[in-house]
């Protein structure tokens, strides 16, 4: 995926994702306090790389471009929505063996999130874990955890429960993070307990989980 930056390097760039326009649909703001830990505790390097991996937003990629970031953006559920799409349209006959779920998640993360070991410094997450079933959270968390430089972080939203609404986040500044409504969001099919949340990151030196008022807990993880 290409990256996003503030001032364009002098050699040519890939075409990039368009991101969608700070005027686009608003949505609800929400206060979060896990948000400021993340920028903060990103580790102090010139330059500095965020992946990103939901929708592509134009003040989140402004917002972390300012702070001298590079941004990758990529968004992995409606990637696994395609992928699933096509392992469907192959099998039209609905006759074929269903595949092994271990195999189907490694065929997916054998074409996704393509970056050399260490690229990135944070990683906004957001919801994907509750969208994913294992094996792939447990793949895709190994996945990033490799992708992350040493003393890199890596910011989660978990649901406490299976929400009613399907939301994609975006940044608005350094303690609100706007729920866009995405009426076509894939479902939540997880709803992690604090336990199973701190087994997800095991690898991780550190896991930090900030409880809300609302159903959405925030997890801050740091690699070792």
């Amino acid at each position: 995926m290409p990256f996003f930056r503030k001032r364009p390097t002098p050699s040519p760039a890939p075409v990039a994702e368009t991101a969608s326009p700070p005027s686009g649909p608003t949505g609800i703001l929400r206060k979060s306090t896990a948000l400021k830990d993340f920028v903060l505790k990103i580790p102090e390097v010139d330059p500095r790389a965020l992946l990103d991996l939901g929708r592509a937003f134009q003040t989140t990629i402004t917002f972390f471009a300012d702070r001298g970031f590079r941004i990758a953006v990529q968004p992995l559920l409606e990637s696994w929505r395609q992928f699933v799409e096509e392992q469907q349209a192959q099998n039209t006959s609905g006759t074929e063996t269903p595949p092994d779920p271990g195999a189907l998640a490694q065929q997916f993360l054998g074409r996704e999130l393509q970056f050399p070991p260490g690229s990135f410094h944070g990683v906004l997450a957001w919801d994907v874990f509750d969208c994913f079933e294992p094996p792939l959270t447990d793949l895709l968390v190994e996945r990033l955890h490799g992708l992350l430089a040493p003393g890199g972080v890596l910011l989660a939203l978990f649901h406490s429960e299976r929400p009613a609404q399907r939301w994609s986040y975006r940044v608005r500044d350094m303690e609100t993070i706007e729920l866009i409504p995405n009426p076509g969001g894939l479902p939540v099919v997880n709803v992690f307990n604090n336990r199973q949340i701190l087994n997800l990151f095991a690898r991780f030196r550190s896991c930090t989980t900030y409880i809300a008022r609302d159903q959405l807990r925030e997890v801050l993880v740091v690699r070792e």
